[in-house]
């Protein structure tokens, strides 16, 4: 199932984009893979974002149920699901968008790490093989490890961790989710560094466009639409 509808429909897409795109420049043709496969999630990441809002908004009443009914955990549950009911809340939107992404993103490590030359034969026919992949960015071959690109990539996964989580948990929030914001923030870049430096370059442009994306969607989506479901809670 994976392969069929996961890995082969996205190695075709990235085999394509590699023999339109003039030059047949890899590093474009992952941009282009990476913006179109994070526009696909999109409804998804909306609905994350707006669970998110009410959730925040509805967090002392949830609050009181739980002060109300820590001695019975079923009924804690059976209320706090009916209060999320009540606000239509889905609890699991976060966990499905990280679960649609991961086989996703397997299938992208699979194809960078084992080479796109290397499933050919799995090609529709009408996806036409390239004559030639353009594997360098810049004087840099991405089918190798290149320091200069781990940087990169740990660069932009800091700026834009700087930029999404610019606003600090208050105290309120608890002590996890401050350990949390700094984990994300600070250790989150390093972690992206380790793995980048142990695969093919190109992997870390993966990442590197992934940041480009979320950035964008950040100004696009997600603080206009945090403001619009506020101001309708109000």
């Amino acid at each position: 199932m994976f392969q069929t509808f996961i890995f082969i429909p996205l190695y075709n897409f990235l085999v394509f984009l590699v023999g339109v795109i003039p030059g047949n420049f890899m590093w474009i043709a992952v941009f282009v893979l990476t913006f179109v496969v994070k526009i696909f999630l999109i409804p998804l990441y909306k609905k994350q974002i707006k669970d998110q809002v009410v959730l925040s908004h509805v967090a002392p009443k949830a609050k009181a149920l739980q002060e109300k009914h820590k001695e019975n955990k079923e009924v804690l549950a059976k209320e706090t699901m009916a209060l999320y009911r009540e606000h239509k809340i889905n609890p699991l939107t976060s966990i499905l968008l990280l679960l649609i992404q991961l086989p996703i993103l397997f299938a992208i490590y699979k194809i960078f790490l084992d080479g796109v030359d290397k499933h050919l034969n799995v090609l529709y026919s009408f996806v036409n093989k390239p004559d030639f992949i353009n594997n360098f960015f810049f004087g840099i071959n991405l089918a190798e490890k290149s320091l200069i690109i781990v940087v990169l990539a740990v660069a932009s996964q800091y700026l834009a961790n700087i930029f999404m989580f610019a606003k600090k948990p208050d105290a309120s929030a608890g002590e996890f989710a401050q350990s949390l914001h700094v984990q994300i923030k600070y250790i989150f870049p390093i972690m992206i560094g380790i793995f980048s430096y142990v695969t093919p370059a190109v992997i870390s442009v993966y990442i590197i466009a992934g940041n480009v994306f979320a950035v964008i969607q950040e100004i696009l989506i997600r603080r206009p639409l945090e403001k619009k479901v506020k101001a309708n809670l109000k």
